[in-house]
């Protein structure tokens, strides 16, 4: 059982207008080990328009009627403020009284032993100066059956995954969310093949949205700022979280197909936890490997798709700015 400390651990819950998801995460959570006494944090933003009202009400009289385990905290918000705007305001308070937090999303299904490990990781480290957070997904990472089942021991990732995941107040408080400054810095350091771990980006163009104001995200800004604080991630050498939400059906804010991730584990990897010394972190170049891997059967295929459908549209706008220039 975790030392009370530990126990105390709050939980930040990202929440928003799906609630039979919500309630499934609830659930999941709920049965995590040494989880009971965990103070709950549920944010719950605003509807966008009148559509979504009566599914906002259903998430927030779910999350009010939960029984749950220890203190409960519900915070709505009066306006929508958004994916990126609610979650940094989510954590930064909840950070104002507790030290650490374990955060998920309302779609990010929970094993029983992802609390334990985040708390044990959380405290291992917790007076590393090269460790940003605790993730619980390796969705981003090459999928092996015969790896799945020797490989038990955690490890180090200059990569941050948002699937479930633990940081500091020490860590948080550091962060300048300065997404252009991120950007330029990236670029004029000439380190955008390296922040894109050597294949064709999504990572830098994530980035470019963010700062064109065309992506609604926090975490492409929370894993640029752990690149270039050069820290590193911890991860569980399987998947202790699942995406439930990529579908559009779900009401995700950022649809796909399905989750990549179809690989979880529900395996105890908190007593492979061992605190290593600042010197020793690094990322293992077979780590790295696997990200490529992973990455480049994903991403690759669809950013070339991506540039080859803009190809006429751009020949269009060429053709329209000539013609308007021609006429008298």
């Amino acid at each position: 059982m975790l030392p009370y400390s530990l126990q105390t651990t709050p939980v930040c819950l990202i929440a928003f207008k799906r609630p039979e998801l919500t309630r499934i995460v609830l659930d999941s959570l709920s049965i995590n080990f040494d989880i009971a006494g965990a103070p709950l944090y549920i944010y719950i933003d605003a509807p966008r328009s009148d559509e979504e009202a009566p599914l906002v009400e259903e998430v927030a009289t779910l999350c009010s009627s939960y029984k749950w385990n220890g203190e409960k905290h519900i915070t709505r918000n009066t306006t929508n403020g958004g994916l990126r705007s609610g979650v940094i305001s989510a954590i930064s308070n909840v950070l104002e009284t507790h030290p650490q937090v374990c955060v998920v999303e309302d779609d990010i299904v929970t094993t029983p032993f992802f609390y334990k490990f985040m708390c044990t990781a959380l405290h291992a480290y917790k007076d590393s100066t090269k460790v940003s957070a605790i993730c619980g997904s390796i969705n981003f990472f090459k999928k092996s059956d015969t790896n799945r089942n020797i490989n038990v021991k955690p490890f180090f990732a200059r990569h941050f995954s948002c699937w479930g995941w633990a940081t500091w107040r020490h860590v948080w408080n550091n962060i300048s969310w300065d997404d252009k400054d991120y950007f330029l810095t990236i670029k004029k350091t000439k380190r955008i093949r390296e922040f894109n771990y050597g294949i064709q980006p999504p990572f830098y163009n994530f980035l470019s949205a963010v700062v064109a104001g065309k992506l609604d995200t926090w975490a492409t800004s929370f894993g640029a700022s752990s690149f270039l604080k050069e820290y590193y991630c911890y991860y569980p050498p399987h998947s202790l979280t699942l995406n439930i939400g990529w579908s559009k059906d779900m009401g995700a804010s950022h649809p796909n197909k399905k989750d990549p991730n179809s690989l979880i584990d529900f395996r105890d990897f908190s007593d492979n936890i061992h605190t290593i010394p600042d010197a020793e972190i690094f990322e293992h170049p077979s780590i790295r490997q696997s990200m490529q891997q992973g990455m480049k059967k994903t991403h690759s295929f669809l950013f070339f798709l991506k540039e080859c459908l803009r190809i006429p549209f751009r020949l269009i706008r060429k053709v329209r700015t000539l013609l308007t220039h021609n006429t008298p």
